[in-house]
C-alpha cells in the first residue's frame, strides 16, 4: 500500500507547479484535490473537492467567521479538514501525508513515516496543520467532530470568542483551524509525535521565518546545497540537519522556483542561499 501526498488546493497560481513536481519528485503517489483550474498536472491525481464537500457543508451550517483574515480563506482553512475526512472515507484510505501548498517536500512521506510515525496516529507541528502524518481515519474524523463541537456547541463557541478576542488585542488575525487543532493536540498527546523535534539528523521546517536553532540569513532560515542536498545548520553546534522540507508561508512564495530540486542541478558546488540576491552563492 502506498502512503498517498495529499493536497488540498483551489485555483493555479504560478507557484503552484513547483511543489507538486517537487513532491512527485520524491513520492509515487501525489494527489490534488481542487478545482477544473488546477487540474493540468497529468503527473498528479486529480479529483473535484466539490465531490468531497458533504462533511464540509454540515460544517459549514454551524461556522461564524471570527477572524480579521478574509472570510474564504478562513472557512476554506477549516473546511479542508472535512473535505479531507470525506476524501479518505470515500476511498477507503487510512493513512496519508497531508501537506499545504506551498510546501516543498524531500523526503517519501510513506518511508518517513514506517521508520518515525509507525506507532502514533498523527504527526505535526503544534500549531499548525500545514503538514501532517494522519496514520488512521478515525483520527482525522475526530478532529472534525472536534472543530465542529466548537462551532455548535454553545459554550465551547463562547470560550472560541473570547480567546478570538485575546488574540486580535495582541495584533493577530484571530482564531483559526490551527487553534482548534493545538487544542486537539494537547488534549490527545499519546497519540501524537511533534514534527518540531530533530529526526535522525533532518529537521522538519515549519516556516523559513522560524529559525528553530538553525543559522539565518536575511532573517530566514539559511539553507545550503551540499553534495545534491539541502541542509539547515544548527547554530549552536554546526551540525548540519537535512531538510525534509521547506515551509513559504504568504510572501515567501516567490523563492519556490529556487529551491525545486531539477533547477538545484544548476548549482555546481556546496552552496547557500542569498535571499537578497536570488541566487544560489558558494559556500567556500
Amino acid at each position: 500500500m502506498t502512503y498517498p501526498v495529499i493536497f488540498i488546493h483551489y485555483g493555479n497560481q504560478e507557484w503552484f507547479q513547483y511543489p507538486l513536481l517537487q513532491t512527485k519528485a520524491c513520492n509515487s503517489d501525489v494527489i490534488v484535490i481542487g478545482d477544473q483550474e488546477n487540474n493540468r498536472y497529468p503527473f498528479v491525481k486529480h479529483y473535484n473537492f466539490d465531490d468531497y464537500y458533504d462533511s464540509a457543508a454540515e460544517f459549514k451550517k454551524v461556522f461564524k467567521h471570527l477572524s480579521k483574515r478574509e472570510f474564504k480563506y478562513e472557512s476554506f482553512c477549516f473546511e479542508r479538514w472535512f473535505i479531507l475526512e470525506s476524501f479518505m472515507r470515500k476511498h477507503n484510505l487510512q493513512q496519508c501525508f497531508y501537506q499545504d501548498s506551498d510546501n516543498m517536500l524531500y523526503m517519501n512521506a510513506g518511508d518517513f513515516n514506517k521508520e518515525h510515525y509507525f506507532d502514533v496516529q498523527f504527526a505535526c507541528f503544534i500549531g499548525t496543520g500545514h503538514m501532517m502524518f494522519i496514520n488512521s481515519l478515525s483520527i482525522l474524523q475526530k478532529i472534525c467532530k472536534f472543530i465542529l463541537h466548537y462551532y455548535s456547541d454553545a459554550s465551547l463557541f463562547k470560550d472560541l470568542q473570547e480567546k478570538n478576542k485575546e488574540l486580535q488585542k495582541r495584533n493577530q488575525a484571530g482564531v483559526s483551524d490551527m487553534d482548534l487543532l493545538e487544542y486537539f493536540t494537547l488534549q490527545h498527546k499519546s497519540l501524537y509525535k511533534d514534527l518540531q523535534l530533530n529526526t535522525s539528523g533532518s529537521l522538519f521546517c515549519a516556516n523559513l521565518k522560524i529559525p528553530q536553532g538553525c543559522e539565518t540569513i536575511n532573517q530566514l532560515k539559511k539553507v545550503y546545497y551540499i553534495q545534491n542536498e539541502l541542509y539547515f545548520k544548527q547554530e549552536k553546534t554546526g551540525e548540519f540537519l537535512k531538510c525534509n522540507n521547506l515551509q513559504f508561508q504568504g510572501s515567501l512564495k516567490n523563492y519556490i522556483p529556487y529551491f525545486y530540486s531539477r533547477s538545484l542541478k544548476n548549482v555546481k558546488s556546496d552552496s547557500y542561499f542569498d535571499y537578497s540576491l536570488l541566487k544560489w552563492v558558494p559556500s567556500k
